[in-house]
């Protein structure tokens, strides 16, 4: 029997703190690059927000990983940009990419607030908005009741969830060995964008 992936905080959180300050924010940059494709939905279906502006602010991260210097002002101007670019509950009518979007761009914020911190915590919250976006699109899809017995299990086991739970541990491990480069992070990332909410 297969084992199921699960999000745990603890171990996670235990597992970011192991990353230098530049693996945690690549791994939280990977982790939102996997999910511009979703803020892009939201915005080609409702004509709001600039998919453009935010996958700039996020190539601003990969590039200050690579070594371009941004001050902490430069990534102070990056977070309010890209917080700009929410969803507002004003922004009617709601539409199921909506929750994804949102999430979309909280990833991007934490990565930057990673970058500014070193804060394992803030790659955490990435890796946590990424499961939450998957975790509202699965309930929505199949319009599953959460006050029903077997649902949260229902959620875990969808294979959206799994894969993006073992993408996030497959990066985590490759950064803690020492075998993934900033490159290859951010092109599978961008190819896997696709997947992450089909």
């Amino acid at each position: 029997m297969v084992r199921l992936l699960r999000f745990d905080k603890t171990q996670l959180l235990a597992k970011i703190a192991q990353l230098s300050e530049q693996d945690r924010t690549a791994f939280a940059a990977a982790i939102a690059e996997r999910m511009l494709g979703a803020y892009a939905k939201y915005s080609n279906r409702t004509g709001r927000g600039s998919p453009s502006q935010l996958r700039e602010i996020l190539e601003s991260v990969w590039a200050n990983l690579a070594g371009i210097p941004m001050s902490e002002q430069g990534i102070a101007t990056m977070i309010d940009r890209a917080t700009g670019l929410l969803p507002g509950e004003d922004h009617r009518p709601w539409v199921l990419e909506q929750g994804a979007a949102e999430d979309a761009v909280s990833a991007v914020i934490y990565s930057l607030r990673s970058r500014m911190s070193g804060l394992p915590e803030e790659a955490m919250w990435a890796a946590t908005v990424a499961c939450d976006a998957v975790d509202d699109f699965v309930i929505n899809r199949d319009d599953i009741d959460m006050n029903s017995p077997g649902s949260e299990a229902r959620v875990v086991a969808d294979p959206l969830m799994q894969a993006e739970l073992g993408r996030q541990q497959r990066d985590l491990d490759e950064l803690l060995r020492g075998t993934a480069t900033l490159q290859g992070l951010q092109e599978r990332s961008k190819s896997e964008a696709a997947q992450f909410i089909p």
